[in-house]
């Protein structure tokens, strides 16, 4: 297992993305696409619980 971008620019969809999407309101392939050219980014340390919230994305075009 990779980081997001790493899995995005060979194509993969990571679960996060398709959970953030979802709660972005975006298609899991334009926010797969926006992490892989790096305009967009999840902050999420898989190796932490996600007590703190949920994770979001960042970036250009994104509310």
């Amino acid at each position: 297992m990779g980081t997001i971008m790493s899995e995005a620019r060979r194509g993969i969809i990571p679960g996060i993305v398709v959970e953030v999407a979802r709660s972005e309101g975006v298609n899991p392939e334009k926010l797969t696409s926006m992490v892989a050219r790096g305009v967009a980014v999840i902050p999420c340390n898989s190796s932490r619980d996600r007590k703190l919230g949920k994770p979001v994305a960042i970036g250009e075009g994104l509310t």
